[in-house]
C-alpha cells in the first residue's frame, strides 16, 4: 500500500515539476554551478569553495553523460537533470508517505502541494547546482530520522540515514557540520553504538578527504569566511544597526582588528552573504603561479584568519544585542520564502531564483560554458520564455 502510494505521490511531483524543466530546458546553471564546472574542468585554480567534493561528483557525472551521449552538451546537461530531478521527486514522495504517517492525512497533503507546486523544489531538482543533491540528502536523513522515531527499530533505516549524511556533507561543508551535530544528539538521546560507529565514520572520511586528499592534490581548503558566513551576516548587520553606540568602544575595536568592519558593512546585503563573505579574509588570487604556489600562498594568507577568535567577539557581540542576530537569521534565510521581495531586488532576487535575472549571473554562466565549450540549446520559444520572465520578475 504504502509502496503505491509513494508511486502516486512521485508522479504528482515530477507531473508538476515538468513544466519548469521544460521552460529551462536542458537545465538550470546557477552562477555556483558555473564556478563548479570551472572549478573541476580546470578553467580555475582547484578549491573546496564549493565544495570540492561536489564540483568533482557532478563533473564526473558530466562526463559520463557526454560519452554516453558523443559529447552532445544539450542532452548531456538534460540526462543530469533528469537524473537529478527524478531523485529529488523520488526523496520528495518518500517523506509525503512519512509525514502521513507521523502526523496524519492532512499534514501528508499538505506536503504533497508543498513539494509540487512550490517552486523551489523545481528549480533547484532541475538545476546544475550543489544545493540540488544537498537536498536530495537532507531529505534521505530526515525520512530516516521519522522512521527511527516512528519504528523505534534503527535498523531498518540505518543505510538511508547513512548515505543521506554521506550526500548531505560531501556537497555542502555547513551541511556536514549540521550532520555531525544531529547524529551526536542521536548517539545520545538513543545511546545507539551503530549511530555512534556512523558519526565516527562521517569524521573520518570528511578528514581524510580534506586533511589528507585535497593537500595531495593541491586542492585549496574553503574560504576563511564560507564556514562563518551565518554569524559573519549577524556581526554585519549589528554593527550596521547599532554603529554609533558600538563605535569606539573596545569590543569594536577588537572586532575591527580581525576584519574591515567598514568593508564588510558596506558589502552587507540581508538575503545574501556571499558580499560579506568575500570581503572577510584572503580569495583564489594566484593567476601566474602553479597549482603548488597558489596553495602555499593561498594556506598562508588564510592562516591569518582564525575562527576561534572570532567566534569569542560573534558571542560577545550577541549576548548584548541577541534580537539583532535573530533579525539577521531571519532576513538572510526569508528569500525561501519571499523570493521577489522588492526591498532588496535591485541587489539580489533571493536564493530561490538564483539571480538568474541578474545580467552579470547570465555573463558568468555564459562565459564558463564558452570557455568549456559546452554548446547547450536552451528552450527559446516564446511560451517558455513568457513562462521564465513571469517566475523571474518580482511581484
Amino acid at each position: 500500500m504504502k509502496t503505491s502510494r509513494r508511486t502516486f505521490y512521485f508522479l504528482v511531483i515530477l507531473i508538476a515539476w515538468l513544466p519548469y524543466w521544460w521552460a529551462f530546458f536542458p537545465i538550470i546553471v546557477s552562477y555556483d554551478g558555473a564556478a563548479q564546472l570551472a572549478n573541476f574542468f580546470g578553467l580555475s585554480y582547484p578549491n573546496n569553495h564549493q565544495p570540492y567534493t561536489a564540483a568533482a561528483i557532478m563533473g564526473v557525472l558530466i562526463k559520463f553523460f557526454m560519452k554516453l551521449t558523443n559529447n552532445n552538451s544539450t542532452w548531456s546537461f538534460a540526462l543530469y537533470a533528469g537524473l537529478i530531478g527524478s531523485c529529488s521527486a523520488i526523496v520528495c514522495s518518500r517523506l509525503v508517505v512519512k509525514f502521513g504517517t507521523a502526523f496524519g492525512r492532512n499534514i501528508q497533503w499538505l506536503s504533497l502541494l508543498l513539494f509540487a507546486l512550490f517552486p523551489l523544489f523545481p528549480f533547484y531538482a532541475f538545476s546544475y547546482d550543489k544545493t540540488a543533491p544537498f537536498l536530495i540528502g537532507i531529505g534521505m536523513s530526515f525520512s530516516a530520522l521519522i522512521s527511527i522515531a516512528i519504528d523505534k527499530n534503527l535498523n531498518n533505516h540505518l543505510w538511508e540515514l547513512a548515505i543521506g549524511t554521506v550526500v548531505t556533507s560531501v556537497f555542502r561543508s555547513d551541511g556536514y557540520y549540521v550532520m555531525v551535530i544531529v547524529l551526536l544528539a542521536c548517539v545520545v538521546v538513543l545511546r545507539s553504538k551503530q549511530l555512534l560507529l556512523c558519526l565516527i565514520s562521517i569524521i573520518v572520511l570528511m578528514t581524510v578527504i580534506t586533511k589528507v586528499i585535497f593537500p595531495m592534490a593541491f586542492i585549496a581548503p574553503g574560504l576563511p569566511g564560507d564556514s562563518i558566513s551565518v554569524p559573519l551576516q549577524q556581526v554585519a548587520y549589528t554593527v550596521k544597526t547599532h554603529e554609533a553606540q558600538l563605535k569606539g568602544s573596545k569590543l569594536y575595536d577588537d572586532l575591527n582588528k580581525i576584519m574591515p568592519l567598514k568593508k564588510i558593512t558596506e558589502a552587507y546585503n540581508p538575503n545574501l552573504a556571499d558580499y560579506v563573505k568575500f570581503n572577510y579574509g584572503n580569495t583564489y588570487n594566484n593567476e601566474n603561479k602553479s597549482k603548488k604556489e597558489a596553495f602555499e600562498t593561498f594556506l598562508k594568507e588564510r592562516s591569518k584568519y582564525g575562527i576561534r577568535n572570532f567566534l569569542k567577539l560573534w558571542l560577545r557581540l550577541g549576548m548584548k544585542y541577541p534580537f539583532d542576530y535573530v533579525k539577521a537569521w531571519i532576513y538572510q534565510v526569508d528569500s525561501y520564502y519571499s523570493p521577489t521581495n522588492d526591498n532588496e531586488q535591485e541587489k539580489s532576487s533571493g536564493q530561490l531564483f538564483m539571480n538568474l535575472n541578474q545580467v552579470w549571473v547570465q555573463n558568468r554562466i555564459t562565459d564558463v560554458m564558452r570557455q568549456l565549450n559546452f554548446s547547450v540549446d536552451y528552450n527559446g520559444s516564446e511560451f517558455a520564455k513568457k513562462f521564465k520572465n513571469r517566475l523571474l520578475t518580482p511581484l
